[in-house]
C-alpha cells in the first residue's frame, strides 16, 4: 500500500523523540482546521459531483501544483496539490517528503480531507498516515467502492503496522459516486491493532445527504472539537442557500463558499461585534487568516469522459485569491503552478517550495490586507487573526470578476469538448491550463480583471496568444526531494514538518 518513497526509517529511536517534542508544543500550536464537503451530482445544477477543501495551515503557505505520473496505466496518472517544505529531512530514507492536500487522478477518482486529531495526540505527530491514504487511493482507485476495499484491507498490509487515520475523507468517481467517510484507528496505542473505525456517508442517499450534500471542519464521531462547531455550521448554511437557490455547483462553492468570510458585515463577526474595519478578526470564517488555499474538483456526469474532470484550485487565501484549472488527463501542470521564473520558456526555474501563483497571491496579502500572516520562519510566531475587511472588497472588486472571466471561458471550451463539437487531446487539455494559468497571472500581477484579455480557444480566433499553445513542458521528477532550505534549522523544520501533517 506505501511506495518505496514513503518508508521510514528504521531507526526507532526518533519515535520517542518525537513523542516528547508534540508533548511540548501541543498547548501552544494554533487551530489548523480545514473544511472540506463532497456534493452529489444528482443535486448539482450541470449533474457533476463536487468535492471542496480550503485548508487551514498558515506556517504552510508555500503550495504548488504537481503532475504525478501513473503507477498504475489503468489508473492514470494525477494532479496534487502539495506542501513541497523540505520539513524533518532526517525521518525518511530518501530525504523531505511532499504533504499533499488532495488531487485528481485520470480515471476521474478524487479525494481530500480534513485531519481529525485529539486533545492529547501523541502518537499522531510520527504516525499519522492521512496524507498517505490519499496518495495511494489516488494512484489505485477508479472508483469510490475501490477506496472501501483500501480501507478494509488496511489493517492487513504489513507497512502499515504503525500508522494511524484520523481524518474525514471526500470522495467523488466519474460513475457518480460521492461520499464523505468519518475514519478513525483509537485511542492510544490500541490504535495500531484495531481495523480501521468508519462512519460513511454517502452524498447520494437521502437518508445521509438529505440536500445531497455533506460538509465537516475537524470533528467526527469519535472526537469533537467545539472551537471549529461555528465554521462547520456556517457551511452548511451556505450550502443550504445554495441547495434552495439550485446552484449547487463547482463555481459557487469556488467563489461563495471557499471566499466566505463571515458573510456580508464587516461590523459583526459570527454575531459578536468587531472592533473595527481593519482589525476585522477572521478565526470563525471559512476564509480566514491561516486558510492558505481552496481545492474544488468539478467532477463528470454519467456517460462524460473522465478526461474532463477538473482540478480547481486557488493557491493563496482564498477570499482574494483566484481559482485555476488543472487536469490529470493533460499529463503535465503548467510551470505558473509550480516554477517561480520562466514560466513562458523551455526551462522554468523552480528552486523555491512555492510557484508563481502562490507568490502573487501572497504577496497581495502582505500588500495591507495582513500584518504578519505570509510568513513565519518559526513555529511559536503567533499569526495574527485580523484582516482589513475594507480593502478586502476592494480587493475583490477585481479577484472575483477575474475568477468568473476564467470559469466562464474554461467552460466554454470544455462544454464544447463535452457535447462533441470539437475533438481534443491531451496536449489540449494541457494548453488551456496553461493559459488559464498564464492570463490569471498577468491580471493578478497587474491587479486587475482587464489588464490582459482572454484570447484563447474563441472560435473567432483560431491564433490564442503566445504560450497557450506551448507543448507541456518537463517537469521535474515529483519524487525528487528538494535540497533542504535554510529556515530555522533542524528543530524548527521539525515542528513545521509535523504541523504540516495536520489540516
Amino acid at each position: 500500500m506505501e511506495s518505496k518513497k514513503h518508508s521510514l526509517l528504521p531507526c526507532r529511536w526518533m519515535w520517542f523523540a518525537c513523542l516528547m517534542m508534540a508533548t511540548f508544543i501541543w498547548g501552544s500550536t494554533p487551530s489548523v482546521a480545514c473544511d472540506v464537503a463532497v456534493i452529489s451530482g444528482k443535486y448539482t445544477s450541470n449533474g457533476r459531483p463536487v468535492i471542496w477543501k480550503n485548508r487551514d495551515h498558515g506556517p504552510r503557505w508555500e503550495q504548488e501544483v504537481r503532475y504525478y505520473p501513473a503507477t498504475d496505466e489503468s489508473v492514470g496518472g494525477s494532479v496534487r496539490i502539495v506542501d513541497r517544505a523540505t520539513t524533518a529531512p532526517l525521518l525518511y530514507k530518501d530525504g523531505a517528503v511532499s504533504i499533499l492536500s488532495g488531487g485528481l487522478n485520470a480515471s476521474g477518482f478524487a479525494i481530500t480531507n480534513t485531519t481529525v486529531y485529539e486533545n492529547d495526540p501523541v502518537h499522531e505527530y510520527y504516525s499519522n498516515a492521512n496524507h498517505l491514504l490519499m496518495e495511494v487511493a489516488l494512484e489505485t482507485c477508479i472508483t469510490v467502492g475501490d477506496f472501501d476495499e483500501i480501507l478494509a484491507d488496511f489493517r492487513n498490509i504489513s507497512e502499515n503496522w504503525d500508522k494511524i487515520i484520523s481524518g474525514n475523507f471526500v470522495v467523488i468517481d466519474a460513475q457518480g459516486g460521492a461520499a464523505l467517510y468519518e475514519i478513525f484507528s483509537g485511542f492510544g496505542f490500541q490504535a495500531y491493532l484495531n481495523p480501521l473505525m468508519i462512519k460513511k456517508f454517502d452524498a447520494n442517499n437521502v437518508e445521509d445527504a438529505p440536500l445531497g450534500f455533506v460538509n465537516r471542519t475537524n470533528s467526527h464521531s469519535w472526537i469533537e472539537r467545539n472551537s471549529d462547531t461555528q465554521r462547520e455550521i456556517r457551511g452548511r448554511e451556505i450550502l443550504t442557500e445554495l441547495y434552495d437557490e439550485k446552484g449547487l455547483n463547482f463555481e459557487n462553492v469556488s467563489i461563495i463558499l471557499a471566499k466566505d468570510v463571515c458573510g456580508d458585515d464587516p461590523d459583526m463577526v459570527n454575531g459578536v461585534p468587531a472592533t473595527k474595519p481593519n482589525k476585522y478578526n477572521t478565526q470563525y470564517c471559512i476564509s480566514r487568516y491561516m486558510t492558505n488555499i481552496s481545492m474544488v474538483v468539478d467532477g463528470v456526469a454519467a456517460n462524460e469522459d473522465p478526461a474532463l474532470a477538473t482540478l480547481w484550485c486557488n493557491l493563496g487565501e482564498p477570499s482574494i485569491g483566484v481559482s485555476t484549472p488543472y487536469f490529470a488527463s493533460a499529463g503535465a501542470v503548467t510551470p505558473y503552478a509550480w516554477a517561480e521564473q520562466g514560466m513562458e520558456t523551455s526551462t522554468p526555474v523552480d528552486k523555491k517550495v512555492t510557484c508563481a501563483l502562490n507568490q502573487a497571491i501572497n504577496d497581495q496579502e502582505i500588500d495591507g490586507l495582513y500584518i504578519n500572516n505570509w510568513d513565519y520562519g518559526y513555529w511559536y510566531i503567533e499569526m495574527d487573526k485580523t484582516i482589513d475587511y475594507e480593502l478586502l472588497r476592494e480587493v475583490q472588486e477585481w479577484t472575483i470578476p477575474l475568477e468568473k472571466q476564467i470559469i466562464g471561458h474554461t467552460e466554454t471550451i470544455l462544454d464544447r469538448y463535452r457535447n462533441g463539437d470539437e475533438d481534443y487531446t491531451s496536449s489540449d487539455l494541457y494548453d488551456l491550463s496553461h493559459y488559464a494559468a498564464k492570463y490569471m497571472y498577468n491580471n493578478y500581477t497587474s491587479q486587475s480583471d482587464i489588464a490582459f484579455a482572454w484570447n484563447f480557444g474563441k472560435i473567432s480566433d483560431e491564433t490564442p496568444d503566445p504560450g497557450g499553445d506551448d507543448p507541456p513542458p518537463d517537469e521535474e521528477d515529483p519524487g525528487d526531494p528538494d535540497p533542504p532550505s535554510d529556515n530555522g534549522g533542524f528543530f524548527t523544520q521539525f515542528m513545521l514538518w509535523l504541523l504540516g501533517l495536520f489540516g
